[in-house]
């Protein structure tokens, strides 16, 4: 079956059946034991990525089917008839759908604010910025998260002396007492070493420790870029 935006109809068999549960997101049987085949949340994400012709026309069909049934469920707690059951999936789909091509245009709008603010920017992987609207009292924010070095233990323990590692990290030892059925106690002891940064600090002030063995030290958290909308004030 080609990947679409219509509804299908056909008379499966077995392997029909078997290749729809693998392929397939979401399917409803009819009483006339056809199956309609709905296309994935994916392909509808993918198709609404960038607008045309066609699929504003398939947008406005979306509006107009959300229009039609939303609010068509009485969501109070009881026993459902077959017709209820019905219009709360045709409702949940209406919803869903138009909440899948809202968000993939959420997407693509995003992703042009942010190539946008990097366009002239030396290290955009690096480097934050904003689009500012005064008439919306509204900015479109390009945020760098992480990207922050810290002291990573295993790597201080390599350039230092014992004696000058033991100065500057805290030494955290855990005991697990285990009782089995039959009385028998075992005991597990662990120690892990963690950097004290005061110590640390300190160490580096009286020139116990160098600079360039802490940096060569440390290593960088993961970077990531999010795109937000604050406020002008924020």
């Amino acid at each position: 079956m080609m990947e679409n935006n219509t509804y299908e109809y056909w008379n499966p068999d077995d392997e029909d059946i078997e290749k729809l549960r693998r392929d397939l997101e979401l399917a409803i049987e009819n009483d006339d034991g056809q199956i309609k085949i709905l296309p994935s949340r994916a392909s509808i994400k993918r198709q609404f990525a960038h607008l045309d012709t066609e699929t504003m026309a398939e947008l406005q069909d979306a509006i107009g089917s959300l229009e039609e049934k939303l609010g068509d469920t009485d969501t109070r707690i009881r026993h459902l008839s077959q017709n209820e059951v019905d219009s709360l999936i045709e409702e949940l789909l209406a919803v869903r759908k138009l909440n899948d091509i809202l968000s993939s245009r959420e997407d693509v709008l995003k992703k042009f604010s942010k190539d946008i603010i990097s366009l002239d920017q030396i290290e955009p992987d690096r480097t934050a910025g904003s689009l500012v609207s005064t008439k919306n009292n509204l900015r479109i924010s390009k945020e760098i998260r992480g990207g922050k070095l810290s002291v990573d233990v295993n790597l201080l323990k390599k350039r230092l002396t014992n004696e000058q590692f033991h100065s500057v990290t805290n030494a955290i030892t855990t005991t697990v007492v285990t009782v089995a059925p039959d009385g028998k106690i075992t005991q597990e002891t662990t120690t892990f070493h963690e950097v004290n940064e005061k110590f640390l600090e300190a160490e580096m002030v009286k020139g116990n420790i160098l600079s360039e063995d802490v940096f060569l030290s440390s290593v960088e958290s993961k970077r990531t870029i999010a795109i937000a909308i604050r406020g002008l004030d924020e």
